[in-house]
């Protein structure tokens, strides 16, 4: 019975889960970061800093179609996803992964397999 149950809790989390999808555009923004100082250029998305607030949950696949409008190479990095299988979304640039070309687009599958909060930050240059 308890295997019975532990099956048809996985069944519903696959029926549930669902893929999350975020449209990024990392260009340069200016911004004084919200504090009383001169403004300076920074790294944005969508026009935007602090970055987005993505929210999925568990078993949901997350999809990041990335547009580098920057005029350098640029990666994604996230801090505590476990990389199982796909180390080439780690965005550690010539490591793991090549880095997405100024004006080009890349897009990251990442699968939800483990529940938490999560920081994804920019990793080249």
């Amino acid at each position: 019975m308890r295997a019975f149950c532990a099956l048809l809790c996985l069944v519903a989390l696959v029926a549930h889960a669902k893929h999350v999808v975020q449209n990024w555009d990392i260009t340069y923004v200016t911004t004084n970061r919200g504090l009383n100082q001169t403004p300076k250029r920074g790294i944005g998305v969508n026009g935007k800093l602090p970055l987005p607030v993505v929210e999925a949950v568990l078993g949901d696949t997350l999809v990041l179609n990335v547009h580098n409008s920057l005029d350098t190479p640029t990666s994604l990095h996230s801090h505590g996803i476990l990389q199982r299988g796909t180390n080439y979304y780690d965005g550690v640039a010539m490591t793991t992964d090549c880095s997405i070309a100024p004006g080009t687009n890349f897009t990251y599958y990442i699968k939800l397999d483990q529940a938490g909060t999560y920081w994804i930050h920019g990793h080249t240059h």
